[in-house]
């Protein structure tokens, strides 16, 4: 493959920055003047749904999809790394280009711009956690700033990599135009069937989507023409000896750590005493409980839900149950270096119970959930709004 160049005319560089200008500008305006963006969520959203008001978020295409958005970045990294490592590919250069313009792009945009600091700093709620749909947050449209860390809806991550691959277009567009076109269009498509899984989940909204493809090809077009301005410098060979190892290295090294990081992991929670007990105590690791109040519960209680998020390899979960001394105690462990967790558990139980039932709640330092389960039941049972 011979060396990328840069003779794209300054038309179209200014064309895709204007288009880019447009999509952002559609991914905003219209969810700040309209509910856009809970009616395209509603779509999803079940709250008579007997598991879970999400009930699409574990149909085997949305799952598959949902891991495709994780999988393409380890993709792009074994794209980059097999074109210097492999022999008979170093001699491509314009191969060994495309790669790192490929990695950079993913480092640039879902690394930085969309996990780095759209995720931890707009404090933008997921769908399944605004009021409007069964959660406790208030909605906010996009670029609203909320508190950094509670809630990491803008954009979307997954989505974004299938975004990124239109940066293999823009590389592309001026020796092969029709070839570079077909590869955005067909990222926007693959993007956007993933961002269509994440909102069948209940993780992002419709213009968390857009604002992925607007930052992901931001990113692209960015990184595309800083690399192609000069083709000597982006040359691997006219390189130093140690720069073209210490530069490939230190970049997949970031991404793969960023990578690892950004590993999903997921487990059912359900929980039900076998025979009555004199105590009930549930210790929990993480929840975001709900309690309902059952006088023809079968069993003293059921805890039921899941509990999931992002982080390190090493994250385990574990759950035990057991009676001793007429106390029965359940227990939710998690361990490993999670990065984000979500814990959405629902509490039925028999109103007897309650005065006997003991909640704790957190990681490192168990706290009582907030007020005792009878209290909690009492003034929800008092409330318009029923026992809940």
């Amino acid at each position: 493959m011979t060396p990328l160049t840069t003779d794209t005319p300054a038309y179209r560089l200014r064309s895709a920055w204007l288009g880019l200008l447009i999509l952002a500008i559609i991914a905003t305006l219209p969810f700040w003047i309209s509910d856009l963006d809970l009616a395209a969520a509603r779509v999803f959203h079940d709250p008579t749904s007997a598991r879970t008001p999400w009930p699409l978020a574990q149909h085997p295409l949305f799952v598959f999809l949902y891991r495709l958005g994780s999988g393409l970045s380890w993709l792009a990294l074994g794209f980059a790394a097999s074109t210097f490592l492999i022999p008979r590919l170093r001699p491509h250069t314009g191969l060994r280009q495309m790669a790192l313009i490929l990695l950079c792009s993913v480092a640039l945009g879902p690394g930085l711009l969309v996990n780095g600091i759209g995720k931890d700093f707009t404090g933008r709620p997921r769908p399944r956690h605004v009021e409007a749909l069964g959660g406790n947050s208030d909605y906010r449209p996009p670029l609203q700033l909320g508190t950094p860390g509670v809630g990491k809806s803008f954009p979307c991550g997954h989505c974004s990599v299938g975004f990124t691959v239109g940066s293999a277009g823009f590389a592309l567009a001026q020796a092969r135009p029709l070839l570079g076109g077909g590869i955005v269009l067909f990222s926007f498509l693959l993007g956007s069937a993933i961002g269509i899984a994440r909102m069948a989940a209940g993780a992002h909204f419709l213009s968390d989507v857009l604002w992925a493809a607007v930052l992901s090809w931001a990113a692209g077009l960015l990184v595309t023409g800083h690399m192609m301005r000069n083709t000597a410098s982006t040359t691997v060979s006219a390189w130093p000896p140690w720069l073209r190892i210490a530069a490939p290295t230190v970049l997949v090294i970031g991404v793969a750590t960023g990578l690892l990081f950004a590993r999903p992991f997921h487990t059912d929670v359900h929980a039900a005493p076998e025979t009555e007990a004199g105590y009930y105590r549930l210790t929990l690791d993480a929840a975001d409980l709900r309690i309902q109040v059952d006088p023809a519960l079968p069993t003293p209680l059921i805890l039921s839900g899941e509990l999931k998020g992002f982080g390190f390899p090493n994250v385990d979960t574990r759950q035990t149950a057991q009676i001793h001394t007429n106390e029965w105690h359940y227990q939710l462990e998690l361990s490993g270096w999670p990065r984000e967790i979500e814990a959405p558990l629902l509490l039925r139980v028999r109103p007897e119970i309650l005065p006997r039932l003991d909640i704790q709640v957190g990681r490192k330092e168990k706290q009582s959930w907030p007020m005792p389960p009878i209290a909690y039941w009492q003034k929800t049972n008092s409330s318009p709004h029923g026992t809940e």
